[in-house]
Order: C-alpha cells, then sequence, then structure tokens
C-alpha cells in the first residue's frame, strides 16, 4: 500500500505565461507525517527540453541555457519518470503544494490531470494569511525570517541544484517553509482541520497591508485617498485587492503570529 506524502513541486521555466511559456527543469520534495509532524525525505529534480529557445532573460534568473536541455526529455517523458520515482518509493500524493501554486499549477496540466483529485497548496497565499504585513513573501524572504534550515542534502540522491531558481533547491526551501506554515498553522488556524482544508482556506481572499502597484504603491490601503480607492473597487478583479479594498479600515481583528513563528 503507498505511503500519503506530500509532494513540493517547483518549475523552472522559458517565461511566465504558461500559454506559451514551457517548463526547462522540474523538481520535487517529498514531505511525510513524522511524530504528529511533518520531515522532508527526498528530492526529485530533471531537466526538461522545452521544445523552444530559453530567452536570455529567463536564463539570467535560473541560469539554464539552451545547451543545458538540449539532450533532456520533453515535459511528459519527465512526467512519465517522476511517477516511475514515486512509485518506486512507495509514495502516494495526498497534496500538491508550491510557492505560487497557480503557476505551477498551470505549467504543469499533465501531471494535474493524472491525479484530478489531489488538491494544491499555495505556501505563499498561508504565508499571507499566518503573517500579515511582512515585507516580503517569496520562498527565501520567508525562510531566512524564520531560520528555516532547508535539508539541500536531499538533493544529493538527483544531483539537483540547491541554489536560488533551481528547481530541486526551490523545492527543498518550500517544503522546510510548509513544515514551519503546518506546526504555526495548528495555533494560528484552530478551525481549519486537515491538509484539504487547509489548502482551501488559503485559497481565500487576504487582505494586503499596502498596495502592491501603480501611484500609490507601498501606501496602506487606509491611508488611500477616497477617489483611488473607488475606482479600483470598479476596476479590479483581484479578489485579495478587493478584500483589502472593503477592510481597509477594519484593522482591530488583524492577527499577526509573530510569536507563534518563532
Amino acid at each position: 500500500m503507498p505511503t500519503p506524502a506530500i509532494l513540493v513541486l517547483d518549475t523552472e521555466t522559458t517565461g511566465l505565461d504558461p500559454g506559451s511559456c514551457a517548463v526547462v527543469e522540474f523538481g520535487a520534495c517529498a514531505v511525510v507525517a513524522d511524530n504528529g509532524g511533518w520531515t522532508p525525505t527526498e528530492a526529485f529534480s530533471r531537466l526538461v527540453h522545452p521544445g523552444q529557445p530559453i530567452p536570455p532573460e529567463s536564463s539570467a534568473i535560473h541560469h539554464i541555457v539552451d545547451a543545458d536541455v538540449a539532450d533532456a526529455l520533453p515535459l511528459p517523458r519527465v512526467v512519465d519518470t517522476f511517477m516511475v520515482w514515486l512509485a518506486s518509493r512507495g509514495i502516494a500524493p495526498a497534496l500538491f503544494v508550491a510557492h505560487h501554486a497557480a503557476s505551477d499549477k498551470a505549467f504543469l496540466g499533465g501531471l494535474t490531470q493524472r491525479f484530478p483529485e489531489v488538491p494544491w497548496l499555495c505556501t505563499e497565499r498561508l504565508a499571507h494569511h499566518l503573517w500579515p504585513e511582512l515585507p516580503s513573501y517569496s520562498n527565501q524572504a520567508l525562510r531566512y525570517r524564520f531560520s528555516i534550515e532547508p535539508r539541500f542534502a536531499l538533493a544529493t540522491s538527483c544531483g539537483g541544484r540547491t541554489d536560488p531558481h533551481s528547481a530541486a533547491g526551490d523545492a527543498i526551501v518550500t517544503a522546510g517553509l510548509l513544515c514551519h506554515e503546518l506546526a504555526v498553522a495548528r495555533a494560528a488556524l484552530p478551525d481549519v482541520h486537515g491538509l484539504r482544508h487547509l489548502a482551501q482556506h488559503a485559497e481565500l481572499p487576504y487582505r494586503l497591508a499596502t498596495i502592491p502597484f501603480g501611484k500609490h504603491k507601498g501606501m496602506a490601503f487606509a491611508a488611500l485617498p477616497a477617489d483611488y480607492a473607488d475606482w479600483l473597487a470598479r476596476t479590479s478583479t483581484d479578489p485579495d485587492i478587493l478584500h483589502s479594498l472593503a477592510h481597509r479600515h477594519d484593522t482591530a481583528s488583524r492577527k499577526i503570529y509573530a510569536t507563534a513563528a518563532s
């Protein structure tokens, strides 16, 4: 009987648009239940042939160039290899996790089709719910804020890089962040029960501390000029922006779980 496990996933790509861009590296880190908590156990990583040139601007981020992927398998074949890897470890996915999960899920549509019943959890969105008003929610910023020590040695089994913007490295960092979030969520979100419920909770709109764009970028929502706030409420389709606008004067109930995170 396969062991249910959380699979933390990461992709490096030729660009940001899943409709026109492609994956150049795929990584995963398995996280299993351990004495009432969760522990990362092993990593998987493969370069992927994207079927298109890698723009220099993308290479500048993940440092993968066309020559690196010339002999790599296309993504469907890499997913096949990943399936064999899961079977050989006796792992059955119970939850897929990624930082900015919507993007990775879009790029990994073939994997999602194989496991349509497995929910996805976004660690970036969950971090917003657990720790409002942080200056950055990147996985690396959260790693250092909470003194998380990623288990980079797990990547040696797959020869994966562990530098930032490598698929294995980012999956391992996010796996460490996830384990920290799961521990904090027990106390911070007492009404949320189980991984599936937590994944659903992470998708709820959250309140942003400051406006992230435009001429008032960086300004607190409560301080936005009334005419700009009204215009934004009429034109925005972002649920987090709309939720933040609706509650911009309601700060009394906001909680910062900094002590719980220590």
